[in-house]
């Protein structure tokens, strides 16, 4: 098989049907790389399983460098403290939230505090860690990137995806498909 060419030729990652491509050299707010992403002929990376959310956190984690925000599809849309998140006006049917460092708190409303409105879902990977006393907490990173909301105007990185394209199967010495 050739796997670079299922990719296309702007080289990306292929992992199952999908090619992901990880943009660490520009920021943008969240409708910006939409646009982006569309220009080159992608989406917004959309997490559907655990072992995407698995293999995307290792993929950021081997290619992101330092970076320790990138957004994702999901928006969630607030209406009378009530949230719901979709893609493509679809509901999520899995999520990856930052579970807290003791696994009890949700990331859900950790950054973008909207009570009513939009906000958008990042995958990241440091985190406040609860000081004593009322101090002011400090960050530390995961091993980890987790599902956390984030303000859609903030500029963050983010990651594109495609499908993977048909390149047919090579015969012989690859003269021939």
């Amino acid at each position: 098989r050739n796997w670079v060419s299922e990719c296309g030729a702007v080289g990306g990652v292929r992992w199952g049907d999908k090619c992901y491509f990880v943009h660490t050299s520009d920021l943008a707010s969240h409708s910006e790389a939409r646009v982006r992403c569309s220009s080159r002929g992608a989406r917004l990376l959309s997490i559907t399983s655990q072992v995407e959310n698995d293999f995307v956190s290792d993929l950021l984690e081997a290619m992101g460098g330092d970076t320790l925000s990138f957004y994702t599809e999901g928006v969630m849309n607030h209406v009378n403290h009530l949230s719901q998140r979709r893609v493509n006006s679809l509901s999520l049917p899995f999520s990856a939230w930052w579970p807290g460092w003791n696994g009890t708190q949700s990331g859900r409303r950790s950054t973008a505090r909207n009570t009513e409105g939009t906000s958008c879902i990042s995958l990241k990977k440091k985190f406040p860690v609860p000081q004593r006393g009322g101090e002011e907490p400090v960050t530390a990173s995961a091993d980890y990137f987790f599902w956390q909301s984030s303000n859609c105007e903030e500029k963050l990185h983010y990651v594109c995806e495609t499908n993977k394209i048909d390149v047919g199967c090579i015969n012989g010495r690859g003269m021939t498909y």
